[in-house]
């Protein structure tokens, strides 16, 4: 039985007419006397007598059958309006969660153009640290992670898609008056005895110095880690301590007390968007994927 099995009974009901009926569904009289013949056989109950062949009756179990039906068509129109909102991006939601550098990377203003041109779609954001927002991913508890793709290793390609937000590298930071401040490039066997204040593991930069440091075969000296870059710059300046963090996310906390230098075997990463295949039917997914990569690629100054 289907919904516009349903949609017949309920016609015929309403204009007791097989005749009137069937010209409005644009099918024969016969036809439709088949349609709610199957209707009874699968119920096992008559529903419309015909026994006065100038009026049709509705019999009692046909007024049950009548409510019901009214009941599960008006769901299902409900349904398919609302099938309609998500395709043509009139209704959704989204869950995004990302490591905590969307400011420095421009990708919260970027959000907000999505929000002023789709204000119908709910977006719930997460600001999560590498290892926690993996975990989530492959959990399928949200839609899509930003994260840099030294935390992404252990992602199935197979079941996820990936796009590159953003390039960075990965730099070293001192304080001015340290007296290596005035090289441009620098080797992790120069930063040997100094101390590092980190940045927490699953950070994804805490494991990159540890491989850094371990293929050297130099001991890494971490003398404290925390989750806030702003306490990290704090503790650096006028001290004999260094960090390690992407440029661009170092770049709002630098100061005159403090200085950048490149790697001489510089490190790079992507920023990537990252979501479940399975996800990317959801059209508001789509759309923001679309919206990601579309702002990525310009500078900041020439968003709306």
């Amino acid at each position: 039985m289907t919904i516009d099995d349903l949609k017949s009974f309920m016609l015929v009901c309403r204009l007791h007419s097989f005749s009137t009926a069937a010209v409005e569904l644009s099918m024969t009289q016969s036809a439709l006397s088949k349609r709610l013949q199957a209707i009874q056989q699968e119920v096992g109950s008559e529903l419309i007598s015909t026994e006065n062949r100038r009026q049709i009756l509705i019999t009692e179990s046909g007024k049950v059958f009548y409510r019901y039906a009214q009941r599960i068509v008006s769901s299902y129109d409900e349904l398919e309006q609302e099938l309609k909102a998500y395709r043509e991006l009139k209704k959704g939601n989204l869950q995004i969660g990302s490591v905590p550098v969307m400011s420095q990377y421009g990708l919260t203003k970027i959000i907000n153009i999505f929000e002023r041109s789709y204000p119908q779609i709910d977006i719930h954001l997460n600001e999560l640290e590498g290892n926690d927002l993996l975990m989530v991913l492959k959990a399928g508890e949200i839609d899509a992670g930003i994260i840099r793709d030294i935390q992404t290793k252990t992602i199935d390609n197979n079941h996820f898609n990936s796009y590159t937000l953003d390039r960075d590298e990965l730099k070293v930071v001192l304080p001015t008056n340290d007296s290596l401040n005035n090289k441009k490039r620098i080797s992790i066997e120069e930063l040997a005895n100094y101390q590092v204040i980190s940045l927490e593991s699953g950070s994804g930069i805490y494991e990159k110095m540890v491989e850094i440091y371990n293929n050297a075969g130099i001991p890494l000296n971490v003398g404290f880690k925390t989750t806030h870059i702003e306490t990290i710059m704090g503790m650096i300046k006028n001290s004999d301590q260094i960090t390690f963090l992407f440029k661009k996310s170092a770049m709002p906390f630098m100061n005159k007390q403090l200085v950048m230098l490149s790697l001489d075997q510089p490190i790079y990463s992507n920023l990537e968007l990252i979501c479940p295949r399975e996800n990317q039917h959801k059209p508001a997914l789509t759309k923001f994927i679309e919206y990601m990569k579309k702002y990525t690629s310009k500078p900041v100054e020439s968003y709306p």
